[in-house]
């Protein structure tokens, strides 16, 4: 299974995480919400922050292999 994430927190996303469930193709790892505060969970999935920590997860990631 494929990781994930969500971009957006609020009602579309919602919905997209309710569709990603239920098709099981995929894991969502997280959201990123440049207008939500880090930590606040939507539907037991946390919002790690903007774009930039996503490319900042990403670098780390890569620096690792």
């Amino acid at each position: 299974m494929d990781n994930i994430v969500i971009f957006g927190s609020g009602g579309h996303s919602k919905v997209i995480i309710d569709v990603v469930e239920k098709e099981a193709r995929y894991k969502i790892v997280c959201l990123i919400d440049p207008f939500q505060p880090v930590g606040k969970e939507v539907l037991g999935y946390k919002v790690i922050g903007d774009l930039q920590r996503l490319l900042e997860m990403k670098k780390s990631v890569l620096e690792k292999k």
